[in-house]
């Protein structure tokens, strides 16, 4: 019985410290996540983006903090959240791999 009570003393520490451990919230990589379904489109509106071809030109970040992604302030504090990838290639690489799934040519 002693050598079952051990390891469960051990298991609820170590549950209890990483609850109250806090989210790195620095370098958080960028993560593309619709809302909304795109590729859920007919076969006639692939047809027509299909005849075309699409120049995705890069996009300008103008942010003052380029790493700055966000802010969390629970527990009162405010935590700066930042990346370290560059959002304005990360914009333009997902709308490209977004317009590829429709099948369609991309210079």
């Amino acid at each position: 019985m002693r050598t079952v009570k051990l390891p469960l003393r051990c298991i609820i520490i170590m549950a209890l410290l990483c609850g109250m451990a806090s989210a790195d919230l620095t370098d958080v990589p960028l993560v593309w996540n619709p809302v909304n379904n795109s590729y859920n489109v007919s076969a006639a509106t692939i047809a027509g983006y299909g005849a075309h071809k699409f120049k995705i030109m890069p996009f300008s970040d103008l942010r003052k903090d380029k790493k700055e992604i966000g802010r969390n302030i629970e527990h009162g504090q405010l935590k700066l959240v930042t990346t370290k990838d560059d959002a304005g290639r990360w914009c333009a690489d997902c709308l490209k791999r977004d317009i590829q799934t429709l099948r369609t040519d991309i210079g």
